[in-house]
């Protein structure tokens, strides 16, 4: 989940300097919003989020009527 949220940021990176450079109004927020993406989730801390051990014992929810 983590790889693809930091190449779907980059993908929208470069949508946004797409954008920006056609002087499409608009491109500088989410060029902003996918660098901070990709950098957080760069982090050594988001890895270790991520790889982190999962609860075996979490029983399944039951599905809603």
């Amino acid at each position: 989940m983590r790889i693809a949220s930091v190449v779907l940021a980059g993908v929208q990176i470069l949508i946004a300097l797409g954008a920006t450079a056609n002087g499409t109004p608009g491109g500088i927020v989410p060029l902003g919003g996918a660098i901070a993406v990709i950098v957080l989730l760069s982090r050594r801390s988001a890895s270790q989020w991520f790889g982190r051990p999962r609860t075996p014992a979490v029983p399944p929810q039951p599905p809603y009527a």
